[in-house]
């Protein structure tokens, strides 16, 4: 950053004035060096040069701001603890893993990694975040294959996070989604997972709901309506197909519910046709329905287990797949 020097000022007092040093696309590396003259620096930019390895910055304990994009660096490594915002993306990282000690830590970004191989990934090494979990506001992972995002679970003041462009199912999404209550934008744009019919509904529902941005589109008012709307009436779908299996798998119920013959003398043909014409709308050919239905038990003789009523049985005619009513 541009200093004037002022009149009769040494180079030195120069230097530790600077506060913003600008490096970008000047051949640096493999190494960083010549940086021990300013010793203030608070804010630096590294981008395009050809450094390997992270190095040379231990005496910059106020540093804040560290630009490391389009370089080569493949191991993260002394990185300053003073740093509130580190950016890597673009170089050849392949496990993340070096930030321990990070604690003031609020913006990290790993996009976009190269690859030497194809298949590889970025790979999440355990505990990897945990040094910042409480301070990190912003992650950004786009583009790097990931499939593995169980070291995502802790950040407890995220507001934007960028996860395009990798290999995540929806079920890893949601159940990583639902852990950050204070998660106000969201990125999975260019995912395999996007495609699939059920993503939005998917990730909105297990969202924060200060999410205001999907996508990089906004999310209104209403379609979190329209999906509570959607959600109220699959529940009440699912409990009518409940009560009706249980109707169905216990005849009994149906008596006690909807009223009819108590005891022995109720229409079993109409009973179980009605109750398959219940809440769900199925209609079944009352014929079948008798088919193979064993004799309802009298609450006042129970019989004999393979015991079938007679033709002059005082209860009536009875005959499997015949389909006349029993009474």
């Amino acid at each position: 950053t541009a200093q004037k020097k002022r009149s009769a000022e040494k180079d030195d007092e120069l230097f530790l004035r600077v506060t913003h040093l600008q490096l970008m696309n000047k051949r640096i590396g493999p190494s960083i060096s010549g940086l021990l003259a300013v010793e203030n620096l608070k804010v630096l930019y590294l981008q395009e040069n050809c450094i390997e390895r992270i190095s040379g910055l231990d005496h910059l304990t106020g540093l804040t701001h560290l630009y490391l994009q389009h370089n080569n660096i493949s191991v993260i490594e002394n990185v300053p603890p003073s740093l509130s915002k580190l950016f890597l993306d673009d170089n050849c990282i392949s496990r993340v893993e070096g930030l321990g000690g990070l604690y003031k830590l609020k913006e990290l970004s790993l996009a976009s990694q190269r690859r030497e191989h194809l298949g590889e990934r970025l790979l999440l090494m355990p505990e990897c975040f945990k040094s910042f979990e409480h301070a990190l506001s912003v992650l950004n992972l786009s583009g790097n294959a990931l499939v593995d995002t169980t070291e995502m679970s802790g950040f407890k003041a995220l507001k934007k996070l960028h996860m395009g462009r990798n290999d995540i199912s929806i079920g890893q999404a949601k159940n990583m989604v639902s852990q950050f209550k204070t998660l106000e934008e969201l990125d999975f744009s260019g995912c395999d997972m996007c495609r699939e019919r059920t993503y939005l509904r998917s990730i909105i529902e297990v969202s924060s709901k200060l999410l205001s941005k999907l996508d990089g589109k906004p999310i209104q008012p209403f379609h979190r309506k329209q999906l509570m709307n959607i959600q109220e009436n699959n529940k009440k779908v699912q409990d009518q197909r409940r009560r009706s299996f249980e109707e169905y798998d216990d005849p009994f119920a149906y008596e006690s519910r909807y009223g009819g013959g108590g005891g022995e003398g109720f229409d079993l043909t109409k009973r179980f046709s009605t109750t398959l014409r219940g809440p769900s709308g199925m209609q079944q050919n009352s014929t079948l329905l008798v088919q193979g239905v064993p004799e309802p038990i009298s609450p006042r003789s129970p019989r004999e287990v393979g015991s079938l009523p007679g033709p002059d049985s005082p209860r009536g005619k009875y005959t499997y797949g015949c389909g006349e009513k029993y009474r």
